[in-house]
């Protein structure tokens, strides 16, 4: 049976159509690369859902902009749904399956640079972005912190949007996205996780 993986970025980041290869392709050592990195690092439901915030330094930017960001899973709030990107049932037919991983990356000025790793079937993997120019990037300007709660306030198009830090622990990161991107909305939208891995290829705007 094919299988379709679809993972999803930040839900801050804007709708494009386009997509582009880079230059330096990585090939499919890095799909193997990604995908050992990534399998079982999902908590279940229960410990998504019941994860207690934890309290990251303010030099946690800098931790941000060190790695590549890997979306390995989500909760959806709105449709109560859990989904595991990564989860090992899905490469049983790897041969036959088609794949799309979300990934993203923090240049050194801050600017979030947004790229898809896909395979199809037997084909070699290959790497596309979705960023083109830096007016239409989100930005990731600084961490605030309000209270107990750690945010990240990323900007598009001159609109601050600010992500909830609830947790990072071994290369895990979990954000939650509020319905309104303020800090005082405590209605969740999305719970989104993140794998942090070394980043293993060059781009450059």
């Amino acid at each position: 049976m094919k299988k379709t993986i679809v993972l999803f970025f930040l839900a801050c980041a804007g709708l494009v159509s386009a997509q582009v290869e880079i230059k330096d392709q990585p090939g499919n050592a890095y799909f193997d690369f990604l995908k050992q990195a990534c399998i079982g690092k999902m908590p279940s439901q229960s410990a998504l859902l019941t994860m207690k915030t934890l309290t990251v330094p303010l030099t946690f930017m800098d931790t941000l902009k060190k790695y590549d960001w890997v979306a390995i899973g989500s909760y959806s709030y709105t449709d109560k749904q859990y989904e595991d990107n990564f989860a090992q049932s899905l490469f049983a037919e790897q041969d036959r399956s088609q794949y799309q991983f979300g990934i993203f990356r923090i240049m050194a000025d801050g600017m979030r640079a947004d790229f898809s790793l896909g395979k199809f079937q037997v084909k070699d993997a290959y790497v596309t972005t979705t960023t083109f120019d830096r007016s239409s990037a989100t930005t990731y300007d600084k961490l605030k912190v309000s209270g107990k709660n750690t945010f990240i306030q990323a900007t598009t198009y001159g609109t601050p949007e600010y992500l909830r830090v609830v947790s990072y622990k071994e290369g895990v990161l979990v954000i939650d996205i509020t319905i309104s991107g303020k800090i005082t909305d405590l209605k969740t939208r999305f719970r989104n996780v993140y794998k942090a891995i070394p980043k293993k290829f060059d781009w450059k705007i």
